[in-house]
């Protein structure tokens, strides 16, 4: 009689830590399936953000070059635009390159585009061929007036 409470005692003894077994794995399933929800939600989020970044450069990009083009133009009349790769202080947020392209009146099609002149950028942050963000700038110049010298120096008088 003895000896069947003693073994009695030691099944459920066995049980209860077997029960206690299962329970803790239930836990630990449930908490790393929460947390691996949580990683992953993270991951998507920083993804995002680092593709909106990414948008944002490359608009910056296009707008410094549509900046170029019309001081390059400024300074040579004949400027039909490059490949410009600016130079980044931090060599590990990537570069990015602008496409300047400049097309004048005459190839625009229009019969009264009489000296106008079409600026085309193209620009890619990063350059890299499937992560990169594409933006196009396209800006229509009319030809500059002449202006006397009194009207390139304005002067300001005081009442």
């Amino acid at each position: 009689m003895r000896l069947r409470r003693t073994i009695s005692r030691a099944v459920s003894g066995r049980r209860r830590h077997a029960a206690a077994l299962i329970i803790a794995l239930v836990t630990l399933l449930i908490i790393t399936s929460t947390m691996a929800s949580i990683v992953h939600s993270l991951l998507v989020d920083l993804r995002q953000t680092r593709q909106a970044a990414n948008e944002l450069q490359a608009h910056w990009l296009a707008d410094s070059a549509v900046g170029r083009a019309a001081a390059q133009l400024r300074a040579n009349g004949e400027y039909e635009g490059e490949t410009w790769r600016p130079v980044v202080a931090d060599e590990n947020e990537g570069r990015g390159v602008a496409e300047i392209r400049t097309k004048r009146g005459e190839s625009l099609g229009s019969q009264e585009s009489g000296g106008r002149l079409n600026i085309v950028v193209d620009a890619r942050y990063p350059d890299h061929p499937w992560r990169r963000v594409v933006t196009r700038r396209t800006i229509l110049l009319s030809p500059a007036k002449n202006y006397s010298a009194a009207d390139q120096n304005p002067q300001e008088s005081a009442p």
